[in-house]
C-alpha cells in the first residue's frame, strides 16, 4: 500500500478534533449569518439617495459644480483631471 508509506496508519485520527471544530464553527457562523439576514430590509430608494448624496459631495470636494451626477460620472478622465488640477492649485 503506497498510502501506508506516506502516512502512518492511525495518524489521521489526530485530525478529527480539528475537523470537528471547523465544522462546528462553520455551522455557528452560518446560523449567526442567517439570524442577521432574517431581519434585513432593503430600502432601494434610500440606497439611491445615499449614492446620489455621496456622489455630489465627492464632486464638491473636487471643486466640481454638478447638480446632476450624470453630468460628470460618465467621464472619469475629466473627473480625474479636474481633481488633479484642484489639488495642484490648492
Amino acid at each position: 500500500m503506497a498510502g501506508e508509506h506516506e502516512r502512518a496508519a492511525g495518524a489521521w485520527h489526530a485530525e478529527w478534533g480539528a475537523l470537528s471544530d471547523a465544522l462546528a464553527y462553520t455551522g455557528g457562523a452560518a446560523a449567526s449569518l442567517r439570524g442577521a439576514l432574517d431581519g434585513l430590509e432593503i430600502d432601494a430608494d434610500r440606497m439611491r439617495a445615499n449614492i446620489a448624496e455621496e456622489t455630489l459631495s465627492e464632486a464638491a470636494s473636487f471643486g466640481i459644480d454638478a447638480q446632476r451626477p450624470e453630468d460628470y460620472v460618465g467621464n472619469a478622465g475629466a473627473l480625474v483631471d479636474r481633481a488633479l488640477r484642484f489639488y495642484e492649485d490648492g
